[in-house]
């Protein structure tokens, strides 16, 4: 079987270690070699890939950013990738596409984002279910961490604020609450659940069991660095954030020691 990445960000480097790690032949392609508003750059495309794993793309709240990177380019990249008989798409899209719910979220649920990076994903997907007829399987991740992660994202970002001693907001009630799913275990699943498997059109939530709130998510993190992290009061409440779990052996969600590598 023949696999091509597009996108090398934390979740593309992912599933490409853990496809070397089991003997997947593939290539992936970082956005400089492969930039999704440049189609002359996809000449680099081999010919003879069998599905394509789509983990590109901006997270920002710029409208201006979000359309052309994560919008535009979907139509002729779906040509693009019927011209070189690919059978498969696994899109990677976002949680961000529901918005607010007071109740775990799930495949069905009426998508109303309420961020701009929420509207572009689900903007995203709705290209792709529009224009790719072949098999196709949409992944809605969950707040994924692990190694290598970045401030601004959210475990990082709990990091940098317990060991700069800065606030970090809380609900009244410590949350919200949010389904964490580690990047290791998200690159397992999808080895296991889609690349050969569910070879048809279809959306999933991919999130693991473990939910926590901010207050307990901090206090973990805080012990690792020795340090007591300092909250405050939210000026308003802000919505859980969390989804029913996708039937899988999620092994390392909800461990954070390898985050400090």
């Amino acid at each position: 079987m023949s696999i091509v990445i597009i996108g090398n960000g934390f979740i593309g480097r992912a599933i490409s270690q853990t496809m070397l790690e089991n003997r997947y032949k593939h290539i992936c392609f970082n956005s400089e070699q492969f930039n999704l508003c440049d189609p002359n750059t996809w000449k680099i495309f081999p010919d003879n890939i069998e599905q394509v794993i789509f983990a590109a793309g901006k997270i920002c709240e710029d409208i201006e950013q979000l359309r052309i990177v994560n919008e535009d380019p979907v139509s002729m990249l779906c040509d693009f990738l019927n011209s070189k008989n690919v059978k498969k798409i696994i899109a990677l899209s976002s949680g961000a596409v529901y918005g607010e719910y007071d109740q775990d979220r799930y495949v069905g649920l009426k998508c109303l984002p309420k961020t701009n990076y929420g509207v572009s994903k689900l903007n995203q997907e709705n290209l792709f279910i529009a224009k790719w007829k072949k098999d196709l399987n949409i992944l809605r991740l969950f707040f994924s961490y692990g190694p290598g992660q970045e401030v601004p994202r959210l475990v990082p970002g709990l990091l940098y604020k317990i060991k700069h001693e800065m606030p970090i907001k809380l609900n009244s009630n410590g949350g919200p609450i949010l389904s964490l799913s580690h990047v290791k275990d998200i690159a397992e699943c999808i080895l296991q659940d889609f690349l050969c498997n569910n070879n048809s059109k279809a959306i999933h939530n991919l999130s693991s069991s473990y939910k926590v709130s901010i207050y307990d998510l901090s206090k973990k993190l805080a012990k690792f660095l020795g340090k007591e992290p300092f909250f405050q009061q939210a000026d308003q409440k802000s919505n859980n954030c969390t989804s029913v779990a996708y039937a899988f052996n999620w092994h390392r969600s909800g461990k954070f020691k390898d985050v400090f590598q």
